[in-house]
């Protein structure tokens, strides 16, 4: 599933405009945590090369065995 911003006039609501801001918010700390990953691995300076399903469990399990390694 994919979450969308709302756009035009729908952001004038104000529970509309909080979801987008709190979505923002998220997209910023996917993209931070993607990066910090990118810096620390390089498994993620390439294309995996594999089909999405396989490079979302790829990632998935990085994830999981670098917050394994930090704590």
């Amino acid at each position: 599933h994919r979450l969308v911003p709302f756009a035009g006039s729908c952001k004038q609501d104000l529970d509309k405009d909080s979801y987008n801001f709190d979505l923002l918010q998220l997209i910023i700390r996917i993209e931070i945590s993607f990066g910090l990953l990118t810096t620390k691995g390089r498994i993620l300076w390439r294309k995996l090369g594999t089909t999405l399903k396989n490079s979302t469990t790829i990632i998935e399990a990085y994830a999981r065995m670098h917050k394994a390694i930090m704590c």
